[in-house]
C-alpha cells in the first residue's frame, strides 16, 4: 500500500482543519501516522517530545503553554532527519519500499518524514484553507505518456498488439495449440484483424463473432445462455471508449440497448454517473453554462462502453467464481478469457480507424476500473499506440458515486490528480467534437470527490439525483418483491419456496434484492417462515399491519418482528396498502 508524503499530509490537514486549533500538531501528526502502520515515524517524531531526545528550540518558537509551534515542529523533525529549510521542490521517495512503509529502517523513515515535515511546513505558513492544501500539489508531475512503436506487422495478430493487449497473451496465441472451439473462434477472429477492411466488412465480421460466441457460451454453459452481454455497438459517433468489468443482474430487463447483446442500460446508476454527472461537473468546471439534456445526450453519443467479460453473472458477490467457471467450461486460459474483452475493444478501434475522418488516428480508451486496467493493461498508466490511445485509468465509477473514493487510505493525492487529469484527456477528445461541451485541462474533480476540494452546489446536486433515482429504483423492486413474498407466505409457501416464486415470476435480481434482507446475521428460513405465519394471521384477523407486526414482535421477539418490517421498508408501500392488499 503507498502511502505518500502527499497522502500523509491530506491525513494530516484534514484533522487539522476539523479542529479548533493546530497548536499541537504532534498529535496531528502522530495519529496520521499511525493510521498509516508508520510506527518508526511515531517513535523518531516522540523524540520532538523528549528534551533529551532533539535539538531544543529558542523560546521565541514556542506556544505560550511551552509546546512547540505547528512550524516549529515540522522544522524539528526536519532536524531530525539531517535537513534544514523546507526547498522549493521537495523530493519523493526515492525507492518503493519508502513509499509504502515495507522497509521501516531509519534511513527509510527519515526519507518520508523529512518529504512529509517539508509539506507540512508548505502548508502551515499558507492559508488553512481546502483550496490552498490542494494547490500545494500543483507541482505534482504527471504520469508520463509512453508511446509504443509499431509492432512487426509480418507476423500473426499484430493488431491485437497495437490495441495493447498484454505480451503474455500474445505469446500464447502465438505458441499454444488450439485445443477446443472457443479457442479456435478467438484466434480465428483476431488474425482476421490483421486484414484491411472497409467499415462495413469490420460490422460485418464483429457481428458474426458475437453470434458464434452466443452459440458457443449457449453451448458450454447453458444457464448463461440469455445473460450475454457483448457491449455497445460499433458507432461513427465514438470519441472515447470506456471499458468496464461486467454488466450485473439488474441490467438483465434491458431491452433498448444499441445491438442484439447490448445489456448496459444508461440508467444504470454507474453509467449514469458517468454519462451525466461527470460530463456537468466537468463542463462547469472549465467556465461552461448548465448544460441541457439535449447537450448530455450528445455527449453521451461520442461515449461508447464495453465490458471486459461477456456473461451477466447471477450473483455480485460471487461474480468471480462465476467468471472462472464459464472460462473453465469454454477450455480458455486466464489469458484467452481476457481477449474477449480485448476483442470487443479491438474492433471498435478497427472501426475507428476505418473512418475517413480518422484515419490512422488511435481510438481513445480509459480504463474504467483498477481491476480492468490490471486484467486487460497490466496497470499501465497514459499508453498510446498505433490503434489505442489509452489516456488512463480512474476508480470505478461505483467508488465515485458511492464515496468510497473519499477514503485516502486507500487512494493518494497522486490518484486523485492523475484521475482529474485522466478524465480531462478523455473527455477532451469529446468535447473537441461537441459544440458547448467544454473540459478543464486538468480536472480538480478527483480532489473534490476525495474531500480535499469542496464540490459545488450544482455538483452536490447532480450526484444527488442519480443517488436518489438509485433509492427509488430499488425501493420499488424491493416493495413488489416483498409484496409477492407476503402472498406467497400467506399461501401457505416456505420461505424458500417463496423465493423461488419470486425468481420465477419477477427475476433474479428482485429475488437477491429481498434476500439480501434477510441476509447477514443469524437469520434463518425457519425464523422468517415463523415470523410471517404469525403476521398473515394477524391479518386474517383483520388488524393492521403495524399491530400485526407488534404481535409477531411480543410472540417472537424482535428479531423475528424486523425480519417483517424489514420486507416492507425501503419503497412506497404503507402498513396500510399491505393490509388492504390482504383483506
Amino acid at each position: 500500500m503507498k502511502f505518500s508524503n502527499q497522502s500523509l499530509l491530506a491525513l494530516y490537514g484534514r484533522q487539522a482543519n476539523a479542529a479548533d486549533d493546530v497548536s499541537s500538531p504532534a498529535s496531528y501528526m502522530r495519529s496520521t501516522l499511525e493510521l498509516t502502520g508508520q510506527d518508526v515515524l511515531v517513535r523518531l517524531l516522540d523524540q520532538l517530545d523528549d528534551p533529551d531526545g532533539s535539538p531544543s528550540p529558542g523560546e521565541n518558537s514556542r506556544n505560550p503553554d511551552g509546546s512547540l509551534t505547528p512550524e516549529e515542529y515540522c522544522r524539528e523533525a526536519l532536524k531530525l532527519t539531517g535537513r534544514s529549510e523546507p526547498s522549493s521542490q521537495c523530493p519523493e521517495e526515492t525507492n518503493e519500499s519508502a513509499a509504502t512503509g515495507q522497509n521501516n529502517s531509519p534511513g527509510n523513515a527519515l526519507t518520508v518524514l523529512g518529504g512529509y515535515a517539508k509539506r507540512v511546513i508548505r502548508w502551515l505558513t499558507g492559508s488553512r484553507d481546502e483550496a490552498a492544501q490542494t494547490d500545494a500539489f500543483s507541482d505534482l508531475e504527471p504520469e508520463p505518456e509512453v508511446v509504443l512503436g509499431r509492432f512487426d506487422r509480418s507476423k500473426d495478430y499484430w493488431f491485437m498488439e497495437e490495441s495493447q493487449v498484454p505480451k503474455d497473451t500474445i505469446k500464447e496465441l502465438r505458441k499454444h495449440k488450439i485445443r477446443n472451439q472457443c479457442q479456435k473462434l478467438l484466434r480465428k477472429t483476431a488474425k482476421n484483424l490483421d486484414q484491411d477492411m472497409t467499415k462495413e466488412q469490420i460490422e460485418e465480421s464483429f457481428n458474426r463473432f458475437k453470434k458464434e460466441l452466443a452459440e458457443l457460451i449457449g453451448r458450454k454453459c447453458p444457464e448463461y445462455a440469455d445473460r450475454l452481454n457483448f457491449g455497445q455497438a460499433l458507432s461513427e459517433l465514438t470519441e472515447l471508449l470506456v471499458a468496464l468489468h461486467y454488466s450485473p443482474d439488474s441490467s438483465m430487463p434491458y431491452e433498448d440497448g444499441t445491438c442484439r447483446w447490448d445489456k448496459m442500460p444508461l440508467d444504470n446508476n454507474c453509467l449514469e454517473w458517468l454519462l451525466k454527472v461527470l460530463p456537468q461537473a466537468l463542463n462547469e468546471e472549465a467556465g461552461g453554462t448548465e448544460m441541457s439534456a439535449d447537450l448530455l445526450e450528445r455527449v453521451a453519443e461520442c461515449v461508447t462502453m464495453v465490458d471486459l467479460r461477456p456473461i451477466i453473472p447471477f450473483s455480485k458477490e460471487e461474480c468471480i467464481s462465476e467468471f472462472n467457471s464459464v472460462r473453465n467450461d469454454l477450455g480458455l486460459s486466464k489469458g484467452e478469457f481476457d481477449l474477449i474483452g480485448h476483442l470487443f475493444v479491438a474492433f471498435h478501434a478497427k472501426f475507428f480507424q476505418a473512418l475517413e475522418k480518422n484515419k490512422d488516428k488511435p481510438l481513445p480508451v480509459l480504463a474504467g476500473s483498477y481491476l480492468v486496467n490490471a486484467r486487460m493493461y497490466n496497470e499501465s498508466g497514459q499508453v498510446t499506440s498505433f490503434a489505442v490511445r489509452k489516456e488512463g485509468c480512474i476508480a470505478h465509477p461505483e467508488c465515485w458515486l458511492a464515496g468510497y473514493i473519499g477514503n485516502s487510505i486507500i487512494y493518494s493525492i497522486e490518484d486523485y490528480v492523475e484521475f482529474g487529469r485522466t478524465l480531462s484527456r478523455a473527455f477532451g477528445h469529446v468535447a473537441n467534437v461537441v459544440e458547448g461541451f467544454q473540459v478543464p485541462e486538468e480536472s480538480r474533480i478527483g480532489l473534490r470527490y476525495g474531500g480535499l476540494d469542496k464540490k459545488t452546489p450544482a455538483e452536490l446536486k447532480n450526484l444527488r439525483e442519480v443517488l436518489r433515482e438509485m433509492r427509488a429504483r430499488l425501493g420499488r423492486k424491493r416493495t413488489r418483491a416483498a409484496e409477492m413474498y407476503a402472498i406467497c407466505m400467506h399461501d401457505g409457501q416456505s420461505h424458500d419456496g417463496a423465493m423461488d416464486t419470486i425468481r420465477e415470476e419477477l427475476g433474479d435480481s428482485y429475488a437477491n434484492l429481498l434476500q439480501g434482507s434477510f441476509d447477514g446475521g443469524a437469520t434463518t428460513g425457519k425464523m422468517i417462515t415463523e415470523a410471517f405465519k404469525t403476521y398473515n394471521e394477524c391479518v386474517d384477523n383483520k388488524m393492521t399491519h403495524e399491530d400485526a407486526i407488534k404481535e409477531v414482535e411480543d410472540r417472537h421477539g424482535p428479531k423475528h418482528a424486523n425480519l417483517v418490517r424489514g420486507c416492507f421498508e425501503g419503497g412506497a408501500t404503507t402498513g396500510k396498502m399491505i393490509t388492504e392488499a390482504f383483506k
